[in-house]
């Protein structure tokens, strides 16, 4: 996987060497001169790790990286790790970036071999925490979000944008289990799960609340008619498959 590196300085020269080293080492690098291009471009981008100078003009790399904190906590975004570049030997420096909770200093003039070990250190760490936040959040049944990923992500999501809450359970679930045991019950969940998986995209949240309810919060909601045309050819190609499962009367939703 190639990873997105931003990279701030100001000085060009600098800014072009170490654009130079990490594209040579199959990284993707957006190049930007100043603070506040970061925070610009951080708006509608998630580069995977910041390369950020201490010393600019203007707005230096602390000033920006508070700008950075704040931006990220006000749209509930993960914060994004941050490097810093600094050619200077004050060791107050480096206290006082770690205590702003950067991950690591590279030290100018470049050594390319430490440059490239520090970065992909970080990276490496990252990868981990976002691995163990995605395993954290997902139901491990239905490969849905669980509970409280479901109402963090909603939550967040409704301060940001209109949009629809649908709350989903499956009637007279519990019959199911009494009946036919919780292996059957956990393959219906998975099945019907499955299937809500098909009716959504990356614009929905999608979770499991409970042993037979779900929620789902999405910007734009299908219209009945829709809705069954398209189970109507869901259920047709699963047919073909050989896989075959009816919810009719068996879901009932609430929309708010």
């Amino acid at each position: 996987m190639q990873h997105w590196i931003a990279l701030v300085d100001d000085d060009v020269t600098s800014l072009r060497t170490a654009g130079y080293i990490l594209k040579n080492h199959n990284m993707r690098v957006a190049s930007l001169t100043s603070g506040t291009q970061l925070l610009d471009f951080i708006k509608i981008h998630d580069p995977d790790l910041i390369v950020l100078d201490v010393m600019m003009p203007g707005m230096d790399g602390f000033e920006t990286l508070d700008k950075l904190r704040s931006f990220e906590r006000r749209l509930g975004k993960d914060k994004t790790p941050v490097i810093l570049l600094t050619s200077s030997t004050d060791n107050s420096i480096e206290s006082r970036g770690f205590k702003a909770g950067v991950s690591d200093f590279i030290k100018k003039p470049y050594d390319e071999d430490i440059m490239i070990q520090r970065i992909k250190r970080v990276l490496g760490e990252q990868e981990k925490l976002t691995q163990y936040k995605v395993e954290a959040s997902i139901d491990k049944l239905t490969g849905l979000y669980n509970k409280s990923s479901t109402n963090s992500l909603v939550a967040n999501a409704i301060t940001r944008y209109n949009g629809y809450l649908l709350v989903i359970d499956l009637d007279s679930f519990k019959l199911v289990n009494d009946i036919y045991g919780h292996e059957k019950g956990d393959s219906i969940l998975i099945d019907f799960s499955d299937m809500l998986k098909d009716y959504i995209d990356e614009d929905n949240i999608c979770g499991r609340i409970g042993g037979d309810e779900f929620v789902m919060y999405s910007k734009t909601f299908k219209s009945e008619e829709q809705t069954k045309q398209e189970y109507h050819y869901k259920s047709q190609s699963s047919a073909r498959r050989g896989h075959v499962h009816s919810y009719r009367g068996f879901c009932r939703r609430k929309v708010y």
